[in-house]
């Protein structure tokens, strides 16, 4: 346990967890103060399986419910309370297939996924919490670079998931292998694979794009989507 009266022994609260969630759900504290522990459980289940399934949960709700050991209409009420709240959203999807859940950006955390290496644990008291040298076993801290690349990666793929929903065949084609480079205020640039994807998604798919973006940017985002190849990124 830390002592208070030195702060040298604050306690770790960095996560660590296996690559896949296998057995484990993640209670977040501030949908437990937000909503209850209920919520946070099926919340927990949501991230389980997107953090398994590429950023989205396809899990149907008798499987939350035989995970979580409770009632289907229990499952049904805090999903639709998480949805009400911003914490998910739910993408309507075929008739007889399950309706898929999205993490929102509501929540903030960070997690440092492992191959199943646990922990290093905290200095024992009395022992100088030196900072530990940057070698393999240790990541180096993400730059703003790097957190900026994640955060819009996850905003692209929530748009890819959306765009699938409607017509697999056609966003596969065309944006198979495409990246989100910027998203400001005014415009959002997407790298596509070449000069015909370019135009493809120009003339026909930039209306469906810029709508779905929207959508998962969210605050009224407006702005302008222009679609550029590996050689123009970098003239």
């Amino acid at each position: 346990m830390p002592d208070p009266a030195n702060p040298a022994e604050e306690q770790d609260t960095s996560y660590v967890i296996p690559a896949r969630l296998d057995g484990f759900t993640p209670v977040v504290d501030e949908v437990v103060r937000d909503l209850g522990t209920t919520a946070a459980i099926v919340y927990g289940v949501v991230l389980r399986h997107s953090f398994m399934y590429h950023q989205q949960c396809e899990a149907s709700q008798a499987t939350m419910a035989a995970l979580t050991g409770l009632a289907d209409r229990t499952i049904r009420k805090w999903l639709k309370a998480l949805e009400d709240e911003k914490y998910i959203r739910a993408i309507a999807t075929p008739q007889g297939r399950p309706t898929v859940y999205v993490p929102t950006d509501k929540v903030k955390f960070e997690f440092n996924i492992t191959a199943g290496r646990s922990r290093t644990p905290a200095p024992r008291s009395g022992v100088k919490n030196q900072a530990p040298a940057l070698d393999a076993k240790t990541p180096a801290p993400r730059s703003d670079k790097e957190t900026k690349k994640t955060q819009l990666s996850v905003t692209w793929n929530n748009v890819l998931v959306e765009l699938y929903m409607a017509n697999r065949t056609t966003y596969t084609l065309w944006l198979s292998g495409s990246e989100l480079l910027q998203c400001t205020a005014e415009r959002a640039t997407i790298r596509v694979r070449d000069d015909t994807a370019v135009e493809m998604c120009a003339n026909r798919l930039r209306t469906p794009i810029t709508r779905t973006l929207a959508g998962v940017v969210g605050d009224g985002w407006a702005g302008v989507v222009e679609f550029v190849t590996d050689e123009e990124e970098t003239e």
